[in-house]
């Protein structure tokens, strides 16, 4: 990591990477838990750090969910300051977070949480570089994980998503211990270049593809 932040960082950046817990973040700035929090809990947070969250949230025979609350809290009271000394790894992610990731102990014993999501995000200045997690070789428990989230859309009147049928086989023929880690190459170009839009570093934007 330190070669590759000298490397694509702006000149006399910090380089060192530190690597801290979701949870003790999450709590630092909302002051819950967010592998106990309930809903309501985290509407209060909302309401009183972030309140521009979307009338969908609460309205409606669809509102958010516990996941739904985490993620807006964590972009709008936590991401935007990550990374502005140096570069930080954010790891322990709720055991909810990501369907294809293996849950296991946390890394941080201090970061308040039971099992966790395998799973790690690289931020420098409130950027967002990297996306890593240890992949699920389970079909039974990934069938498990689709059919509780079938239920809990249906509770909620959403449309259900379709099975991904050939990872299933994929997985029910042997799929063997993986990881990966998507990283953002525009994203480095964008910060080493001293440019505040991906825009500016792709060749065909959004607007004009």
């Amino acid at each position: 990591m330190g070669e590759l932040a000298e490397t694509f960082l702006p000149a006399g950046a910090e380089t060192k990477t530190a690597c801290v817990s979701f949870g003790s973040l999450f709590l630092e700035k909302t002051g819950l838990n967010p592998h106990t929090a309930t809903c309501g809990e985290f509407r209060k947070a909302a309401d009183r750090l972030a309140p521009a969250y979307p009338e969908s949230y609460v309205a409606g025979e669809n509102p958010a969910g516990a996941g739904d609350w985490i993620s807006y809290l964590f972009e709008e009271t936590v991401q935007l300051a990550l990374g502005s000394g140096g570069p930080v790894i954010v790891c322990d992610y709720p055991a909810g977070d990501s369907q294809l990731a293996k849950v296991g102990p946390p890394l941080d014993a201090e970061g308040g949480a039971g099992p966790v999501t395998r799973r790690f995000e690289l931020f420098y200045k409130g950027v967002e570089l990297a996306n890593g997690y240890d992949e699920l070789t389970s079909a039974d428990l990934l069938r498990a994980r689709f059919a509780e989230a079938a239920a809990d859309r249906r509770r909620r009147g959403a449309a259900e998503l379709p099975t991904d049928s050939r990872l299933l086989a994929a997985m029910d023929a042997g799929l063997p211990p993986s990881s990966g880690c998507a990283l953002g190459v525009d994203r480095l170009l964008m910060l080493r270049l001293g440019l505040e839009r991906i825009d500016d570093v792709i060749p065909f934007p959004a607007e004009i593809a």
